[in-house]
């Protein structure tokens, strides 16, 4: 029982820093009227139970981010959370049920709690005050546990309505716009692949002209709920409007992705719930390109689900870097801590962006070879010619890593090179030569090495 309720939460929830600070007052409030040692808030995640927010008493043993394992783990919580009720053990060690259990590691002896849900009635956690004396807890104290859980609940319900859509349960448009923007960050920060999938579910408006909107709305729940089945708990799936989903998933790679969409395009087709004739859905897939907007890897998506509904529906198509889709547009954005504070370098740094962007879109509008190598011809002497003139600068201001700096401009034009000459002899595609140039060289070494010298040349003015 426990097991089935605890893989079934799926939600990630996450808590906002203002309301953490809201529950953190909560904890302290609770243990100091209760006389306890520990006051805590813990969250399920997938088995495991953490601690969310603890009291801030000087003996508390319990840290923020601590994790147990939850099933049959004997814990308070794991009953809490079982039976959904109140828990109260004055004394573990007079009960043969709890002296054995995890927390007595920690002498906390005593334990009131109470389950905090989910408006899906999925758990969230518990709240709860520990000590490691013996307690009788007036009722006084009981009731304002309970309506400090209460409390906690109607928070939980607010940030649950304004960030999941209601009717599939999923995560809603808002809410998507702020994770894309964090995995985006990720993605530069730790340098993982991160894919996206859009669903469109196929001649929706028959089913809700044939059957009515009550039966097509149960189409969207049953479809979401095959989707979610589907992903891992740190995917991120949305209804993003309509019958139309958006799937986030990080560290996959786009042929990863592919596998995932299709198992999503079978399960619906093949699904036998679906009981208004066949219901199948296409899906457009893309995987994130280093510092192009969000805008455009959403549209790549699109476009590669407008191929796959203009070639017969009931498909995934996914779109890569080598292909040919009109409605697509990839543009490298620039940053402002790309500046450097010197004119010259700052000027000759947006030059290789610009021609960077030059570069992927004559790709993307397939061109052909020849027109791709000269625009790659021009981005490479653009790169050596400021690679000299940011050499010849940082040697004048005595940049101490200055030696260090000119090897690593070296490495790269001879790999840069090699690239080349391989690409013409087509040992290699086109696409990894340029991807090269873009991604290691004009965004890549800007944002790892060159950034190095920026706190220099701004004290040296």
């Amino acid at each position: 029982m426990m097991e089935e309720l605890v893989n079934e939460y799926t939600n990630h929830f996450e808590i906002p820093d203002n309301v953490l600070q809201d529950w953190q007052s909560i904890v302290d409030l609770i243990a100091h009227i209760g006389g306890a040692r520990v006051g805590l808030i813990m969250k399920v995640v997938n088995k495991e139970i953490e601690v969310l927010v603890a009291s801030n008493s000087t003996d508390n043993p319990y840290m923020v981010g601590n994790k147990e394992h939850l099933i049959n783990s004997g814990l308070y919580c794991e009953k809490v959370i079982l039976e959904k009720e109140k828990l109260f053990v004055a004394n573990a060690l007079k009960s043969p049920e709890w002296k054995n259990n995890p927390d007595i590691k920690h002498n906390m002896l005593c334990y009131l709690g109470f389950p905090i849900m989910l408006p899906n009635d999925k758990p969230f956690g518990t709240i709860c005050i520990l000590d490691d004396k013996e307690n009788d807890y007036s009722s006084e104290m009981v009731i304002l546990m309970e309506k400090m859980r209460d409390l906690i609940e109607a928070h939980i319900k607010l940030l649950y309505l304004s960030f999941h859509d209601q009717l599939t349960g999923l995560y809603n448009r808002t809410f998507l716009n702020i994770k894309t923007t964090e995995v985006k960050e990720s993605v530069k920060r730790y340098k993982m692949p991160i894919s996206m999938l859009v669903l469109d579910i196929d001649h929706f408006k028959k089913v809700n002209d044939t059957f009515g909107h009550v039966k097509g709305d149960e189409v969207l729940k049953i479809i979401a709920q095959i989707i979610t089945s589907s992903l891992r708990s740190f995917d991120i799936a949305a209804r993003y409007g309509g019958e139309e989903f958006i799937v986030l998933m990080p560290n996959t790679s786009i042929g990863d992705a592919v596998l995932v969409a299709e198992r999503i395009r079978t399960k619906v087709a093949n699904n036998q719930c679906l009981a208004y004739g066949k219901v199948t859905v296409s899906i457009g897939a893309s995987e994130y390109i280093c510092n192009e907007a969000l805008d455009d890897w959403f549209k790549r998506a699109d476009a590669a689900l407008y191929e796959a509904k203009n070639g017969g529906r009931n498909q995934v198509i996914a779109y890569d870097i080598q292909d040919s889709i009109p409605a697509a547009y990839v543009h490298l954005e620039w940053k402002n801590e790309w500046n450097c504070g010197n004119e010259q370098i700052d000027k000759e740094h947006q030059k290789m962006v610009e021609l960077g962007n030059h570069l992927i879109n004559m790709s993307l509008s397939d061109k052909g070879f020849d027109k791709i190598m000269v625009q790659l011809e021009l981005l490479l002497n653009h790169i050596s010619y400021h690679f000299y003139n940011e050499e010849k600068f940082l040697s004048e201001i005595g940049y101490p890593n200055y030696e260090e700096h000119t090897k690593i401009h070296k490495d790269l034009v001879f790999k840069a090179l090699k690239l080349k000459e391989s690409c013409i002899n087509n040992k290699i595609k086109p696409a990894d030569f340029f991807s090269f140039v873009v991604d290691d060289i004009v965004i890549g070494h800007m944002e790892q090495e060159d950034i190095n010298f920026f706190p220099y040349i701004k004290s040296h003015r």
